[in-house]
């Protein structure tokens, strides 16, 4: 850490968030709530003694255990406490019951978690890097060569936080896309925004109404 300080220097840069890495911790939400807990709060420790090193140079972002909604709120207002700017999560929901990743809209029981963080005003750092616990591994995407159509996982995921409510019911609730580029953001938002106007299914021979497309 102090040779990478001395070479901000050289750079020009002036602090950097310090945002796990996901690679090796990618299904703490999988694991079991006894193991994740003490795995995120060790990295979350480990961080802290950076920060008090280099207050200046480097924000830190605190690593939850989000399988476990009540000690996952209890980690990020100790971080809030210790001078932790943001958090981090996955961009996905990995789960136990399935290789599937599932999107963080389609999980109710994490509005307590959304809430206590727009609370603290803590910006939710959402990292987007694909791994193997992956939305589009379902077999109908991979099926004769299907796959050429796989939606991007963290796109889905970010949709899936308006689609839902979340931002409805959270709306100072701050949320970083990372790693992703932006030039999908403008054709995402306008593919929303024609959506929304004109379901891209015809629901209505079936009686039925897009779900995306209630007001909420």
């Amino acid at each position: 850490i102090d040779a990478r300080i001395e070479e901000y220097v050289k750079l020009g840069i002036d602090r950097q968030l310090l945002l796990g890495q996901f690679s090796a911790i990618y299904f703490n939400y999988t694991l079991d709530p006894a193991l994740a807990i003490p795995m995120a709060h060790s990295h979350n420790l480990a961080i802290l003694n950076f920060l008090k090193k280099y207050p200046d140079q480097l924000i830190g972002s605190v690593l939850v255990a989000l399988q476990d909604v009540p000690t996952a709120i209890a980690e990020i207002e100790w971080g809030k406490q210790n001078g932790f700017a943001a958090i981090a999560l996955d961009k996905v929901f990995p789960v136990r019951e399935h290789a599937f990743s599932e999107t963080l809209g389609s999980h109710r029981e994490l509005w307590p978690f959304f809430k206590r963080a727009e609370e603290l005003g803590m910006p939710i750092v959402l990292h987007n890097v694909q791994h193997g616990h992956r939305i589009s591994n379902l077999p109908i995407y991979q099926r004769d060569g299907l796959d050429v159509l796989c939606p991007a996982e963290g796109q889905m995921s970010l949709i899936s936080l308006c689609s839902s409510g979340l931002f409805d019911d959270f709306p100072n609730l701050k949320m970083v896309f990372t790693e992703a580029g932006t030039a999908f953001i403008k054709p995402l938002v306008e593919r929303m925004d024609a959506a929304f106007v004109k379901p891209p299914l015809n629901y209505e021979d079936e009686d039925a109404t897009a779900r995306f497309h209630r007001r909420v």
